[in-house]
């Protein structure tokens, strides 16, 4: 029998298996924190590169960037041993939603100018609220 601690757990080998599963999950859980946080990250970053194009007059869809991006996170995966077909089509989430937040700003802008942008960044924030998806209000 060894008595390894656990990555991140806390846990040994030895520990209950209920009690080792915990640690896991609660490791887990602190890294689906960090994902989602970067995943916000990323889309507040790629939200004002937007609000760039249209003060610029650059095109919103540059299939190009979308093709360097795809083909970077194949890259990590084969380095990795992660699954790249999988990372490839991940990595395409976000440019898909993207194009959706930026035809939403889009829209505003052309009706109300710079305040529409505003606008539709507010309207897009109370979209992602729970309560906004059909999630029960708590008490």
């Amino acid at each position: 029998m060894h008595h390894d601690i656990q990555k991140g757990t806390g846990m040994t080998t030895t520990s209950s298996p209920e009690v080792w599963l915990a640690g896991l999950r609660a490791e887990l859980d602190l890294i689906d924190a960090t994902l989602l946080d970067t995943l916000k990250t990323r889309i507040d970053v790629c939200v004002r590169i937007a609000e760039h194009k249209r003060e610029h007059g650059v095109p919103m869809m540059q299939p190009h960037r979308i093709g360097i991006v795809q083909e970077r996170a194949a890259r990590y995966g084969a380095e990795h041993g992660v699954d790249g077909t999988f990372l490839r089509r991940l990595s395409g989430l976000p440019a898909a939603e993207l194009a959706w937040e930026n035809s939403v700003l889009g829209r505003y802008a052309d009706e109300l100018g710079r305040q529409g942008v505003d606008v539709g960044r507010a309207l897009l924030t109370l979209s992602r609220l729970p309560s906004a998806r059909g999630s029960p209000q708590p008490e």
